[in-house]
């Protein structure tokens, strides 16, 4: 008597069969597979190394961002490799070149808008404020947290407001109101503080009113998030009640 054949059995005879009758095909099927898991492990270590380089220049960079300016050392001799400087001039000059090759030399890492952050603060500190404020949005645009972003967005609209150009003045108050008007927006409580202090600052207490009670009334301390910039608000808008 014939027993039937263990379905594994069959199975493992058909595959088999297939390999046998298609094995041009299956190898280079192989080799297919071979190169790409080669190729990913080749990327997911040079992507490694990309991060430990970018992480080792930030590191370096940062070593002089924070550096001092001693002005009351003569004997400090200036030289490329040195941690302290004799003028803001030479540190944000050095700092920005630091930051600016940084950027350069790790574009494809995750901290290659961090570069760009610091070397945008070296250049408002060089007086630079145009070249600054482009950097900084060239930073943002590389971001791919709409959190983080809207962080840098209310830095960058304050640059555009301190600046000369009226265009830039429109468009800093712009962005401020785009994120006023979201509550889901993490930089919520800080636009609608800005723009208070904004309109404060130019007299304007009516709309430096209605944006901090807005503030308050979101972020106050019976809210679910508090807000620090509520205490920073508060006293203004007493002296705006005061004054009314």
């Amino acid at each position: 008597m014939k027993h039937p054949k263990d379905p594994f059995v069959n199975l493992f005879e058909k595959y088999s069969k297939f390999v046998i009758e298609n094995k041009e095909k299956f190898f280079i099927g192989l080799a297919g597979i071979a190169i790409l898991v080669v190729v990913i492990s080749w990327y997911t270590i040079s992507q490694g190394q990309v991060q430990v380089n970018a992480h080792k220049d930030f590191t370096y960079a940062m070593e002089y961002f924070s550096a001092p300016v001693v002005t009351d050392k003569d004997e400090v001799t200036i030289d490329f490799d040195t941690k302290e400087f004799k003028t803001k001039e030479e540190k944000w000059t050095k700092v920005e070149n630091l930051f600016r090759k940084g950027y350069e030399d790790n574009k494809s890492s995750g901290l290659a808008p961090i570069f760009l952050f610091y070397q945008s603060e070296a250049l408002l500190n060089m007086g630079k404020h145009l070249d600054a404020i482009s950097i900084l949005k060239k930073a943002i645009d590389l971001i791919p947290s709409n959190e983080v972003k809207s962080y840098y967005q209310v830095k960058l609209a304050l640059m555009q407001i301190d600046s000369d150009d009226k265009k830039m003045l429109s468009d800093g108050i712009a962005i401020l109101k785009e994120l006023a008007v979201d509550d889901k927006c993490v930089a919520n409580d800080r636009a609608l503080y800005q723009l208070g202090n904004y309109y404060w600052n130019n007299k304007n207490f009516d709309e430096a009113k209605n944006y901090w009670n807005q503030l308050i009334l979101k972020y106050g301390k019976s809210s679910e998030k508090p807000s620090f910039y509520v205490s920073k608000a508060k006293p203004k808008l007493k002296l705006i009640s005061f004054k009314s």
